[in-house]
């Protein structure tokens, strides 16, 4: 499980670990809403009658919008549950949990909610139907395969990764609409940074968001740097803390001194310390340059 500290996030800490216990069945909690159940159930159902092998839906958590992914593994369902947006956050990724179990639980948890038939919407009874007749296996199985990264060339900052990635051919039926599949970009790996003789390691990344997030401090440094302006942004994403500071130099104006970059592994829990690293003056046009050609591999 991947848990990011982000602004805001601490308030919806129990509701999203009351959703994630009922699907994965971790723990027996029982203060979801009626609607929010409703919506899962929808969800489950139609994922499970669809013949596409991955699917992710909005689903709302308070005020905050969150995705809920579903994927097949035979008689097993892998759970992510993620936000999106510009900085995404995964609060659990691929969780297995048994079909038929996740059905019978949200089956009780319904009808718990509503131990009177009287009393219950036709909205909670149309979901009910909708579970007792959902499948619990797929022939669809998503197999993992490993990829490694690596850029053509050699770079005096290089950065290379390996992770698993979900086979292509894993789901039959594919949309016509072409559109962003963030769930399908949360294969898990490791990051590996080659600088200054030295070599680290950051491992349990998600490792596309790891450089999605590199890529945009860096076309923020670049434009730092035509502006000749100090810039200092650290970012959490991915399992990962990547961060970039500039200083203007002092001898010619609009000229920094060197880039210092910021890459390491984040706490797994609170109160954790883990060891991040800093790599001082490095030239931004070489690092721009690793970060440039660790983008085009991962996109092949």
């Amino acid at each position: 499980m991947t848990r990011e500290p982000r602004s805001g996030l601490a308030a919806r800490e129990d509701s999203l670990g009351d959703l994630l216990a009922l699907l994965t069945g971790s723990v027996e909690k029982g203060s979801l809403g009626a609607g929010l159940l409703c919506d899962v159930a929808e969800m489950v159902t139609t994922f499970a009658a669809s013949e596409r092998g991955r699917e992710a839906y909005r689903v709302r958590v308070g005020e905050a919008p969150w995705e809920l992914g579903f994927e097949w593994f035979g008689s097993a369902i892998a759970v992510t549950l993620f936000s999106g947006g510009p900085l995404p956050v995964v609060f659990a990724h691929d969780r297995r949990v048994d079909a038929q179990k996740l059905r019978d639980r949200l089956q009780a948890a319904l009808e718990g909610a509503f131990p009177n038939v009287d009393e219950r919407s036709e909205r909670v009874q149309t979901a009910l139907g909708r579970l007792e007749r959902m499948r619990v296996t797929s022939d669809i199985a998503h197999d993992l395969e490993p990829l490694s990264v690596e850029p053509a060339t050699e770079l005096s900052f290089g950065l290379s990764a390996e992770l698993a990635v979900r086979s292509r051919e894993a789901s039959p039926a594919q949309s016509s609409v072409l559109r962003a599949d963030l769930l399908g970009l949360l294969g898990r790996g490791r990051i590996r940074i080659a600088a200054f003789d030295h070599t680290r390691e950051i491992p349990e990344v998600h490792v596309f968001l790891v450089a999605e997030q590199l890529a945009r401090l860096t076309l923020e440094a670049l434009e730092a740097h035509g502006l000749g302006r100090p810039m200092w942004r650290k970012v959490q994403v991915g399992g990962a803390v990547c961060g970039i500071r500039l200083i203007p130099g002092r001898g010619e104006p609009g000229r920094p001194e060197g880039a210092s970059i910021t890459l390491g592994p984040l706490p797994k829990v609170v109160g954790e310390h883990r060891e991040s690293w800093t790599f001082p003056s490095v030239d931004l046009t070489s690092f721009a340059e690793g970060v440039i050609a660790f983008g085009r591999a991962l996109a092949r």
